[in-house]
């Protein structure tokens, strides 16, 4: 299971996916990640993404291949996005 969302609404762009019981998380502004186990953290707690860098790396190459292949749109900089509020100042 994939998510893709490149815009800023509520929140920064960021892709996810799912891959049995791991779920990572790619912040397209600065490319940070986070891993999950979800489980045995179902809430997101405990960030993975350090402790389990092989884990990662084959999430996040699954990740690149979904987006090329679907030739998944990518993130455009919004200069007037303020993450401090949830909407875009005009």
């Amino acid at each position: 299971m994939v998510w893709h969302y490149p815009h800023y609404h509520f929140s920064a762009p960021f892709s996810a996916i799912r891959k049995g019981d791991y779920k990572l998380i790619e912040f397209m502004e600065t490319g940070r990640t986070e891993l999950y186990d979800l489980a045995s953290d179902l809430s997101e707690q405990n960030n993975l993404s350090d402790a389990e860098p092989e884990k990662r790396d084959e999430l996040l190459a699954d990740l690149r291949s979904w987006q090329d292949e679907v030739e998944a749109q990518q993130m455009t900089p919004n200069p007037d996005y303020d993450p401090e509020q949830r909407y875009l100042r005009r």
